[in-house]
């Protein structure tokens, strides 16, 4: 059973990194058909944007387990509770601006290349 979890977390993990590798190289679909250096302008924000995501997802999901651990660990004071439970709550909070970022910046993204193509 441990084997195939295992297994199953390594196919999970790797997979998706390769298909990142693969669009990381060919850059933003977006940024075809533009000129020569606002392609590579365009790929290059797009490059960052990406980075962004991951860090900012990241420091999300460290602090959504750092309130998970306050939260276990708090047993019966309430002001521990409290905090976790705060801490929790901005990070979902975090990830939820995440989100609206990425569909604002997807958005942004659409008009510009629309109107420069």
């Amino acid at each position: 059973m441990k084997k195939l979890l295992f297994i199953f977390m390594l196919i999970f993990l790797v997979v998706p990194n390769f298909t990142y590798a693969y669009i990381w190289n060919i850059g933003n679909p977006m940024c075809t058909g533009l000129g020569e250096y606002a392609t590579k302008f365009c790929n290059f924000l797009w490059k960052i944007e990406s980075i962004l995501y991951i860090l900012s997802a990241a420091v999300a999901v460290i602090f959504i387990v750092v309130g998970g651990i306050m939260y276990v660990t708090a047993g019966e004071s309430e002001d521990k509770v409290k905090q976790a439970k705060k801490t929790v709550i901005n990070a979902l909070i975090g990830v939820a601006i995440i989100v609206a970022a990425g569909f604002l910046v997807g958005i942004v993204n659409e008009i510009i290349t629309s109107n420069l193509s």
